[in-house]
């Protein structure tokens, strides 16, 4: 006797949008799937490159600005819950 709980396709789940794969996600995954939508190309030398320039320009542009008492003026105004 075969099993009626048995398909070939997985059953389909509703969208959680809470989940950290978002709904956008999801749709695009199945547009992949059904042949809507080409797969992104990646390339990640490039985006290892581009992600060592971006670093190497934030490093060097990082000093220090302002002044304690500044600081301590701004805390003060700061309201506590």
């Amino acid at each position: 006797m075969a099993d009626k709980n048995q398909d070939s396709k997985p059953a389909q789940q509703p969208y959680d949008t809470e989940s950290e794969e978002s709904f956008d996600a999801k749709v695009l995954s199945e547009e992949i799937q059904e042949g809507a939508q080409d797969a992104p190309k990646v390339n990640s030398e490039d985006d290892y490159a581009a992600s060592k320039q971006f670093s190497e320009a934030q490093g060097s542009e990082s000093k220090a600005s302002g002044s304690p008492d500044q600081f301590r003026d701004m805390a003060k105004q700061v309201k506590r819950k």
